[in-house]
């Protein structure tokens, strides 16, 4: 009998999380492969999916199916992205920038670089930036940046850069760099391309150093960067930046659940926060977490789980030994709407999903 208020209380909590589902959720799987994916692009209604050994596959953003034609690359491909024009840029292990030529079916080659590649970003004049083990390499200037100091006091970068950044190259041309080390926190970096040099930004509502950073992303008016740790309790955060200014817009902390003031009780786990997009059709902010995926308009007050909208729950697999590793949110690694009203992302085990608001595609 002791135990029911602790039954009504997860109850209650439950029930809050799925506010706002008010339809089944028809899921259709398609597996034609046992490839892992760790990245993205769209192209045209064309998702181009990276695999973790540096290969593409092309699936079709309407329904999912496998496209047959082959893009190949004779070296593996370390970073994919789109530049401003629309086309397909990669960097391989040939230490080769690449763009894809869509009439003759071919890789272009662009530049050779000669240092570790870790992300390929691209200014508002299409400008192509290298993120690199030694920092930001201007390609048209052949020049690296570095910055001088870190907020970090747990991390040394003595030896560079070494970890995949969650990027952004935001509307003013600055770009967003983020690292997560997960229980040693995070970095961000911001480099303004304009002045070339970097800027140091307020942190003041962001103790970087117990927030690895998962994602960075803008609406019209602000950047918001994404953060989600398991380090004994699992907790996640939104911060949104202003004119470089950080202020939390969400911060979700494991709690206790305990009976007449004693100690012991359960735990009730915060929001292990992933990556995160922002959709301008509805003004709203989307996240994934262990929970699921969850929309809310960052005009409102979003300060508790309770004032987001649960959209839908995938369920995903995930392996031990797998960095941050304690369920399925650490293998959801980029959300992206395409089109306004499609949302894509990629998952390590379980391969692309596409949600059309109805319907949930999981491809591979």
């Amino acid at each position: 009998m002791i135990r029911l208020p602790l039954v009504l209380l997860h109850l209650v909590f439950l029930i809050s999380l799925c506010r706002g589902q008010t339809q089944p959720l028809e899921i259709k799987k398609k597996n034609n492969s046992r490839n892992q994916y760790k990245d993205f692009v769209y192209d045209g209604n064309i998702i181009w999916a990276l695999t973790i050994e540096g290969k593409l596959t092309l699936f079709d953003a309407t329904n999912g199916d496998l496209i047959s034609r082959k893009v190949k690359n004779d070296s593996p491909i370390i970073a994919l992205a789109n530049d401003k024009e629309g086309n397909i840029i990669i960097g391989d292990k040939s230490k080769m920038i690449k763009k894809y030529d869509k009439q003759t079916k071919t890789w272009i080659p662009l530049y050779k670089f000669d240092t570790t590649l870790l992300a390929i970003t691209f200014d508002s004049k299409n400008n192509y930036y290298l993120i690199t083990n030694k920092g930001v390499f201007d390609v048209s200037t052949k020049e690296y940046f570095y910055p001088d100091i870190s907020q970090n006091y747990q991390i040394r970068h003595n030896a560079g850069w070494f970890r995949e950044p969650a990027l952004l190259t935001d509307r003013s041309d600055n770009i967003w760099i983020g690292f997560g080390y997960g229980e040693w926190g995070g970095e961000l970096f911001i480099f303004n391309t304009t002045d070339r040099k970097f800027i140091v930004p307020n942190l003041k509502g962001f103790p970087i150093a117990l927030h690895p950073i998962k994602s960075i992303f803008e609406s019209n008016e602000n950047v918001f960067v994404t953060s989600g740790l398991m380090h004994f309790f699992i907790s996640g955060s939104i911060v949104k930046f202003d004119n470089f200014q950080s202020s939390p817009l969400f911060e979700s902390e494991s709690s206790r659940i305990s009976l007449n003031d004693s100690t012991n009780g359960e735990i009730t786990h915060g929001e292990y926060i992933g990556p995160g997009t922002y959709n301008h059709k509805d003004s709203s902010i989307y996240f994934y977490s262990q929970n699921g995926i969850f929309r809310g308009n960052p005009a409102n007050d979003l300060s508790k789980i309770e004032h987001w909208t649960k959209v839908f729950q995938p369920k995903l697999h995930w392996k031990n030994g797998q960095s941050d590793a304690v369920g399925s949110p650490m293998n959801v690694l980029k959300i992206q709407f395409v089109n306004s009203d499609k949302l894509i992302f990629v998952s390590q085990n379980d391969g692309i999903g596409i949600y059309d608001g109805k319907a949930l595609i999981m491809t591979r």
